[in-house]
């Protein structure tokens, strides 16, 4: 029967959803050639070698076999499709096997299988012998029957796909149908195919799919009005569906009567299908005019009764009503799997609701939680994934990165890392992004040296403010690991942002602290500086050229005037070397360039000072077009004097090289480069004065970046913009220099 048949047949009648199409086509292609390839057999002669072809074309395999349930508590081959040797022909059930479930699968690398309820050690023999890497068996179930098994192998390492899956599932009720309709049936069932084609490939969803086969066997029957009749939870009947005139269909409040439950409830437990007339209690559930009624239980092949078509006339010939009740005969095994994809369908439904209502809870508690609580619950999902040694959430700070790491189910010190590299690209990513062995020298330095990881699975927040990152044992993780932190970034998208203002709560103590701990060790050490300046210097030499003053006036009448002009001119130059001192602790504290010439002249002379008292090579270039506000530039200058005697002439360094330049948008950029060792991120943070200069650039409202040359020396790029400045900056910073 065509499409267009069937909606014919339902004009006037409750229009269904729209079906969902693809281009032309109502249904895949995969979906229309299987059943164009069932609909061209018959009951008695099916095509198991096209059936398995078409299978194979759904599926990509390189074995598909088939085997159907004997009563024997046996499998036999059905089919087998591939090149390989030919498997036994017939085996005893796996243990368990009729007590599966037709949501229950085996895929995965062979060598990793075990034998189960669908796999026995036979099998496993069978298909390493075939040279098998990739397997993928499901059950073949029609209502609650175990009909058949299913099974699909590949030679090639790549696993199936969850798509794939997807589409084996779809086709194993079908072909659970096709094994029953293979059994022994009432001899009018060629009509049967034609209307499992028809109801399938033009609907995809369950009930409508029922409505259509209904309609189209009251059409065929010739009846009046049919039902069908789910016996639902809690021992009480439903009326699922209604096909056929609206006035000889049953009042929904009588199906909850005593008398009614128990005439149907009757007719299930009977067993099979019967003829009713008036004097069986039919005027309980239909109308008066309704004189004769069908009623077959299904199914007719599970254990238990689950559900009842009643085709109702108000007036029909004996013949006619065998004739309905042979074909009711003949379509209940295709009613019971459509029985039961609907109420598959309602569980995924509802378990979908389910999932839903689960997914907003958790995105509400993320709104509520902090980064490290979520670094657990993702290490609680990921830690029974082999491949995965260590989780983390990080979350980015303006320039740098923000990492909460959990490893073994213990979470580590919260770490810091610049924005840079690899990173910054995964930050920016649509879809997860693996880093493997060739970015290792880039991601290596963020991963705490008591986490072995040899790739990082990144699955990026599409809001780039951060990112769910996996420490993988392995160089390609599994599938599952990329579906969690998909997931997972999906609930935590929309708390990104309370996150990282968290995260930042969370880092802002230990940061402020550490500068609070380096502003105090500059200070001391500049007291320290000072004083051993003013006293042991300035002071005791000032004392010592008093003492040779004094003796000089003692001894002036008893040598000559040439001895006395030459002690004189010593105490000359020893006191010019005292001003010279004092000179240096004054420029020191502030140099009077900075407020007459500006940042970049009391910079140069800085320098110049630099490279006479320590004889390191300088090399300076600064110009800007017009001077910024004084404040910004006693701050930019005690940040670059800071870097460099705190930071960087510990260091070693013999060669400094300064750049100085102001971009068209106002942005002054200070770069220091020089070449010294660069020992990461990590032991960068740790160097006197850098705390404190970060805080003081964070104050700014700039950015400050930091990276190894690639000779082996170290650059530090400051950036600024004088008219972004925020209200912070008006605090001194001044210092005891």
């Amino acid at each position: 029967m065509t499409d267009g048949r069937l909606r014919w047949l339902t004009r006037d009648k409750t229009k269904s959803a729209p079906v969902t199409t693809a281009g032309d086509r109502a249904v895949p292609a995969w979906l229309e050639e299987f059943l164009e390839t069932i609909e061209r057999s018959t009951p008695e002669s099916l095509d198991w070698q096209a059936i398995a072809a078409a299978v194979q074309r759904a599926v990509p395999a390189d074995l598909v076999r088939i085997w159907r349930v004997m009563p024997e508590r046996q499998l036999r081959l059905v089919v087998a499709r591939g090149q390989a040797a030919e498997p036994v022909g017939t085996r005893t059930l796996p243990a368990g096997f009729e007590r599966l479930d037709r949501r229950d699968v085996v895929a995965g690398t062979i060598s990793r299988l075990g034998p189960g309820p669908l796999l026995s050690t036979q099998d496993i023999a069978e298909f390493q012998r075939d040279g098998v890497r990739e397997l993928l068996v499901l059950p073949l179930a029609a209502g609650d029957r175990i009909v058949g098994r299913l099974d699909l192998a590949r030679r090639h390492g790549e696993p199936f796909t969850h798509e794939e899956r997807t589409i084996a599932s779809l086709l194993a009720p079908i072909l659970a149908l096709v094994l029953l309709a293979g059994e022994k049936q009432p001899a009018d069932r060629s009509w049967v195919n034609t209307l499992i084609a028809g109801a399938l490939a033009s609907v995809s969803k369950a009930r409508e799919a029922l409505r259509r086969v209904l309609e189209a066997v009251r059409w065929r029957t010739r009846a009046d009005a049919a039902l069908l009749v789910r016996w639902a939870a809690g021992d009480r009947p439903e009326l699922l569906i209604a096909q056929g005139e609206v006035s000889l269909f049953p009042d929904p409040a009588a199906l909850a009567t005593t008398r009614v439950a128990a005439l149907l409830r009757g007719m299930l437990e009977r067993g099979r299908g019967e003829r009713l007339q008036v004097s069986d209690g039919i005027d309980l559930l239909f109308p008066r005019e309704v004189t004769s009624v069908i009623a077959v239980p299904l199914p007719v092949s599970v254990e238990r009764p689950r559900g009842l078509v009643l085709l109702a006339w108000r007036s029909a010939l004996p013949e006619v009503a065998e004739e309905a009740l042979r074909a009711l005969e003949g379509i209940a095994p295709v009613l019971v799997g459509l029985l039961a994809w609907l109420g598959d369908e309602e569980r995924a439904s509802a378990a979908h609701d389910r999932a839903r209502q689960f997914e907003e809870a958790l995105t509400a508690l993320c709104a509520v939680s902090d980064p490290a609580s979520l670094s657990a619950f993702l290490w609680r999902l990921l830690s029974r994934e082999p491949d995965v040694v260590a989780v983390a959430l990080v979350l980015r700070d303006s320039e740098r990165l923000v990492w909460f790491w959990v490893a073994g189910g213990k979470p580590l010190p919260v770490r810091a890392s610049p924005a840079q590299g690899a990173f910054a690209a995964a930050l920016q990513a649509a879809d997860p992004v693996r880093l493997g062995s060739p970015q290792r020298e880039q991601w290596q330095a963020v991963v705490p040296e008591e986490i072995r990881a040899r790739s990082l699975l990144v699955a990026p927040l599409q809001s780039g403010v951060g990112a769910l990152v996996a420490a993988c044992a392995a160089e390609e993780p599994g599938s599952t690991v990329e579906l969690v932190l998909r997931w997972l970034a999906g609930l935590i998208e929309p708390a990104g942002a309370e996150l990282r203002r968290r995260a930042l709560s969370v880092a802002e103590p230990h940061r402020l602290g550490r500068a609070l701990l380096d502003a105090l060790a500059t200070e001391e050490s500049e007291r320290r500086r000072l004083v051993e300046t003013i006293h042991t210097n300035v002071l005791q030499g000032l004392a010592w050229t008093l003492y040779r003053i004094e003796l000089t006036l003692r001894r002036a009448d008893q040598q000559p005037v040439e001895h006395t002009v030459l002690e004189l001119e010593q105490v000359r130059d020893r006191l010019a070397e005292h001003i010279a001192t004092l000179r240096d602790a004054i420029f020191r504290l502030r140099p009077a360039s900075l407020e007459h010439l500006g940042f970049v002249a009391a910079l140069r002379d800085f320098l110049t000072q630099l490279e006479r008292t320590t004889g390191i090579a300088v090399d300076f270039l600064g110009e800007l077009p017009e001077r910024p506000q004084p404040d910004l530039e006693e701050k930019l200058y005690r940040i670059a004097q800071t870097l460099i005697e705190r930071a960087r002439l510990p260091a070693g360094i013999t060669r400094l090289v300064l750049r100085v330049r102001q971009q068209r948008d106002g942005t002054i950029l200070l770069v220091i480069a020089d070449d010294g060792k660069w020992g990461g991120y990590e032991a960068w943070v740790q160097l006197p004065g850098v705390a404190l200069v970060e805080e003081w650039v964070r104050l700014l409202g700039g950015t400050i970046r930091v990276t190894g040359l690639p000779d082996g020396g170290t650059t530090v790029a400051i950036s600024v913009r004088p008219d972004i400045l925020v209200a912070q900056t008006e605090v001194p910073i001044r210092t005891n220099r």
